[in-house]
């Protein structure tokens, strides 16, 4: 969709089930959502004929199922799947999830260039309220905001998220360190330098 709108600046109509597609229209100016209108009538729905402005705020999937002809067993059977999805979403589901969202809303802030902005979501998406880290790879907050201050100017924060990355035991390395590690290990080394701990520089690009 990118791609669409600033490479081939084509015309088009693209049908999407994904709320984050969506949310293109707000920092996109070539881009526009519009949906059909529907209005909920006794566990059903009933098209309007009309199409308005905006995105959809639920999907309809199993009502447009019933909506096509299928067959009572497989509608019911449908709604048996999703209640049974939604009751397994615990706390803690439910936590990772909003967690999720907030780390990319984060890197969505860091493409747009606002590091200020990446630096709150990020640091939101590490915990809730109750002050409890998510399981969702410890190692993704140090190292993003470590990138979001380095992308801000902020260079005693980055050192000090970006070793904390490096250095943490948390979970997650797996993952991240093969894309990751190297050029972070080398960034230290250049931020260490600028910062006349010679030392450190050396470590850190030895290590890279």
């Amino acid at each position: 969709v990118e791609y669409l709108h600033g490479g081939t600046k084509a015309r088009s109509l693209f049908a999407t089930h994904y709320h984050e597609l969506t949310a293109l229209a707000r920092r996109l100016d070539g881009i526009a959502n519009v949906t059909m209108d529907v209005t909920e009538w006794h566990d059903t729905i009933v098209f309007l004929h009309k199409v308005k402005a905006g995105a959809a705020d639920r999907s309809y999937g199993i009502q447009v199922a019933k909506l096509a002809g299928l067959p009572h067993t497989v509608v019911a059977r449908a709604r048996e799947v999703l209640n049974q999805h939604e009751a397994r979403l615990d706390s803690l589901s439910r936590r990772q999830q909003r967690v999720q969202l907030t780390r990319t809303r984060g890197m969505i802030a860091l493409s747009d260039g606002k590091p200020d902005s990446a630096v709150v979501y990020f640091q939101q998406g590490d915990s809730e309220a109750d002050g409890l880290p998510t399981a969702l790879g410890t190692v993704v907050t140090p190292l993003r905001l470590g990138q979001a201050f380095d992308r801000g100017g902020c260079a005693d924060s980055a050192r000090k998220y970006l070793t904390e990355y490096v250095e943490m035991a948390g979970n997650g390395h797996y993952q991240w360190d093969p894309s990751t590690l190297a050029p972070s290990l080398f960034r230290l080394g250049q931020l260490y330098q600028d910062a006349g701990e010679t030392t450190k520089a050396i470590d850190y690009y030895g290590r890279f």
